[in-house]
């Protein structure tokens, strides 16, 4: 029966602020809420009084009455869209489990949520502390983070805990992917702050294995390595600076160039096929095969695309007009899944739904942040 009644979803899509009065006025209208199917859905009392016909009648108009202050735009039809933390301190990179979405703050933070967020009763908890985490992944154990801003490779336990430095003394740390085996990373070759020992001109790519050890220098050379992305059998990145997109085998070697040319190429994924990244500067959302050839602009004129992400059907990406696009993997038409958010930065996708970081604005100091989930993300 989704869609059924004419205000269906309209009060779980609004901002937590609006909340409490929107749906206070919704049970007055409609009746009780009660959740179906992971949604919430309303209970009419009207259909204990009259007609079918006067109800939808009704309804509409009350629909109307109901408050709907400040929603972010959500374009995709029956679309959900949820806030799941609030009061951010400018949130960024962003991970998503079976359980939780996890994610980075600028001013030193890895944070968690339960995938159903505060208007399910989940607490937003501080899992660690950090300098300035740039990137985050997460396995069936743990979460790990670049630490752009002390020169560290780091993890902690998913539920909290005492965390591990799996690598310090790292030149400008950014960029993060795992395997079953390693955590690989990106040194853009700068240093990082103080105490940090820069090893030389150049970028670089690494791993370390997941609980601690040898950390290796895979490639190295590289002009401004930033993301990075692995699969299987390969490790692949941007490089920032030369405008280049990079692969090379899991334990090092010779790196092979599948892209050049680009725009300051930034955020990286992978799928079965296809590599896939923005270029900060040109505007575009780009794909190539995964073992080279001819690469396909599967977007053009975005404005400052920032985070992405790929489910073997669609690439996501959050951009800088505060607007959130997708497109099939194969091109096609860009569709717009939400506008009017605020600063929106990295981005995760799971089987059910799409989640990204809004940064905030700089006029509350980055600190009005939010996580939000669309779902469906059909």
């Amino acid at each position: 029966m989704t869609g059924s009644w004419p205000c269906e979803g309209r009060v779980h899509a609004e901002p937590a602020g609006a909340k409490g009065t929107s749906r206070e006025l919704a049970r007055l209208v409609y009746g009780p809420v009660f959740e179906r199917d992971g949604l919430a859905r309303m209970a009419p009392r009207w259909r204990l009084w009259i007609g079918l016909s006067l109800v939808l009648g009704a309804a509409a108009v009350a629909c109307s009455l109901i408050p709907v202050i400040n929603i972010p735009a959500c374009s995709t039809p029956q679309c959900q869209l949820t806030t799941l933390a609030a009061g951010q301190s400018w949130p960024g990179e962003v991970a998503v489990d079976s359980t939780s979405v996890y994610w980075t703050t600028y001013y030193g933070a890895v944070m968690k949520v339960p995938l159903g967020g505060m208007e399910e009763g989940g607490v937003v908890a501080t899992l660690a502390s950090a300098s300035n985490p740039s990137a985050v992944a997460v396995d069936d154990a743990r979460v790990y983070w670049a630490d752009l801003g002390n020169g560290s490779v780091a993890s902690v336990p998913l539920d909290g805990g005492m965390a591990s430095t799996l690598a310090s003394g790292q030149a400008e740390a950014n960029g993060i992917a795992l395997d079953a085996v390693n955590v690989y990373w990106t040194n853009g070759g700068m240093c990082a702050g103080a105490g940090v020992t820069c090893a030389g001109d150049g970028g670089t790519v690494m791993s370390v294995p997941l609980d601690g050890g040898n950390v290796a220098t895979l490639v190295a050379g590289q002009s401004g390595p930033f993301a990075v992305a692995v699969n299987a059998t390969s490790v692949y990145w941007t490089d920032y600076n030369a405008g280049t997109v990079m692969k090379a085998p899991l334990d090092g070697g010779a790196p092979s160039t599948l892209a050049s040319g680009q725009a300051s190429p930034s955020r990286i994924a992978v799928d079965a096929a296809n590599v896939y990244w923005l270029t900060s500067n040109g505007g575009t959302v780009m794909a190539v095969p995964l073992d080279g050839g001819t690469s396909v602009t599967l977007a053009a004129g975005q404005l400052y695309p920032s985070g992405i992400a790929v489910d073997g059907t669609s690439v996501y990406w959050t951009a800088k007009d505060d607007t959130v696009k997708k497109v099939a993997v194969d091109g096609g038409a860009v569709t717009t899944i939400a506008t009017g958010m605020n600063g929106p930065r990295g981005i995760a996708v799971d089987g059910t739904s799409v989640y990204w970081a809004n940064g905030g604005t700089s006029v509350n100091m980055f600190t009005d942040g939010t996580v939000v989930k669309l779902y469906p993300k059909k």
